[in-house]
């Protein structure tokens, strides 16, 4: 009975962002899973969480605002982590998560019309 909830109609726009988040928040969980690091396993579990937000259609833009530093702070940690050494899902991650970051500036840039906006409901 909650299919009401996420009766809203998905742009382009939308299905990239949450398609990006997906396939990242995959490659985390299982990065994190495999190597047993649990810090993936989280980042992984917060873009699925950000989804069920999403289309819940509650907060949108406030929610693809905060997923923006979210998702660039990983770039920060990979570094930190692994250095410059990207294998191939390391560096199929980190283009998805550039994707999911540029769409989502555009994103903000669609819908936001002032600061009132941002808590839009």
């Amino acid at each position: 009975m909650l299919l009401w909830v996420f009766d809203f109609e998905m742009d382009v726009l939308d299905y990239l962002l949450v398609g990006a988040a997906a396939v990242s928040g995959l490659i985390h969980l299982y990065e994190g899973f495999v190597s047993g690091f649990m810090l993936l396993v989280f980042a992984g579990a917060g873009f699925f969480g950000g989804i069920v937000v999403y289309t819940i259609d509650l907060y949108r833009n406030f929610l693809v605002l905060a997923s923006i530093p979210f998702t660039l702070v990983q770039f920060v940690m990979y570094y930190r982590f692994y250095g410059f050494s990207l294998g191939p899902l390391g560096a199929l991650d980190k283009v998805v998560q550039l994707v999911f970051v540029l769409a989502g500036v555009f994103y903000l840039y669609l819908n936001l019309d002032g600061v009132g906006s941002l808590f839009d409901v």
